[in-house]
């Protein structure tokens, strides 16, 4: 053990606090010491990086061991998504943010394994939205229990198409980061699992309490994720809500470190995307007078593609899909 590291743990010995509280600094202790750790990956020689990516190259499968999200237009401006990376969306309450994770967990997982760990919502609610998405019944409907004849046949025809959704969906309020790296662990040894998606960054704690350091267990938990995709070979999308100064004093074309609590996500993300809703804000139409209603836009912060950094989804109010939609930007 580092003589450093030793005489931070002797002089913590010698106040007398009780257990819970001795726990806590320990763990503080030992998370800042992670932080000031550098982490170097394996080095590989050229040839043998060319050989291991030689049969992508070749291959005419251009999305060779990629996975696309399932929107069209998003796939296609900012690339397929694959294992290691650790995708963030941004957004604000009412913005659509936890509808649009949904959809995409609705989309990817017809095609591979998909673990969905929802700190927000309950069982009810998320059975609902992917019924909803896929029969396109009001959730309303769904809840209150008053569906047509019409809307029956289809909630029994959803019923066999189960089978299409390769899609494990799991509870965790309260869930540590490090209890979610083992449940993530044992999924992926049950089901090979490729894709996991948490729908709030922010309810996820470290573990340990610090005083007056919210930024230092934010940090530890970017660190974390981007660990846990990396060593899983896994792909890992998360929801963040914004800061709260969002809405009133920062603009939708701010700087990532004004977005977000923390600026590790800038650092440990691979890709950064913003979900706006104007008509949330009252702004019903753009400077050229097209509409906003019903419309979705994505920006990209940080991203794999320079091509476009926007680009518009259309959200059906009367149930929650989101789909893609084509918009040309008059400019």
């Amino acid at each position: 053990m580092p003589n450093q590291l030793l005489t931070r743990i002797q002089k913590l010995l010698q106040y007398n606090i009780d257990e819970v509280e001795l726990l806590n600094k320990l763990n503080e202790i030992v998370v800042s010491e992670k932080l000031m750790q550098r982490h170097y990956s394996e080095t590989i020689s050229v040839k043998d990086l060319f050989n291991e990516q030689k049969d992508r190259f070749l291959s005419d499968d251009k999305n060779f061991g990629l996975i696309n999200t399932g929107f069209k237009y998003f796939d296609m401006c900012f690339g397929d998504i694959g294992p290691g990376e650790y995708i963030v969306f941004g957004a604000r309450p009412g913005n659509c943010l936890a509808k649009f994770l949904i959809q995409a967990v609705c989309n990817i997982s017809k095609k591979v394994p998909v673990l969905y760990i929802s700190l927000l919502d309950n069982y009810k609610l998320l059975i609902t939205n992917i019924v909803s998405i896929h029969t396109k019944i009001s959730p309303g409907n769904l809840l209150a229990g008053q569906l047509t004849e019409k809307e029956n046949e289809l909630l029994k025809a959803f019923d066999k198409d189960l089978s299409s959704y390769k899609l494990h969906i799991n509870k965790a309020a309260g869930y540590s980061i490090s209890e979610l790296r083992e449940l993530c662990v044992e999924h992926l040894e049950e089901n090979l699992t490729k894709v996991i998606i948490f729908d709030s960054l922010n309810l996820i704690t470290p573990g340990f309490r610090t005083k007056n350091s919210r930024e230092l267990e934010d940090n530890y938990i970017h660190c974390e994720i981007k660990r846990i995709a990396k060593d899983l070979g896994v792909c890992i999308i998360a929801g963040c809500k914004l800061r709260n100064t969002f809405e009133t004093s920062i603009s939708f074309d701010s700087d990532i470190r004004d977005l977000f609590e923390s600026g590790t996500v800038e650092l440990e993300a691979d890709k950064i995307f913003l979900l706006h809703r104007p008509e949330r804000y009252g702004i019903i139409e753009d400077e050229f007078g097209i509409s906003y209603k019903d419309k979705i836009f994505i920006k990209a912060l940080k991203s794999g593609s320079s091509s476009i950094i926007e680009l518009c989804l259309k959200f059906n109010e009367n149930r929650t899909a989101i789909v893609d939609m084509d918009y040309e930007f008059p400019f």
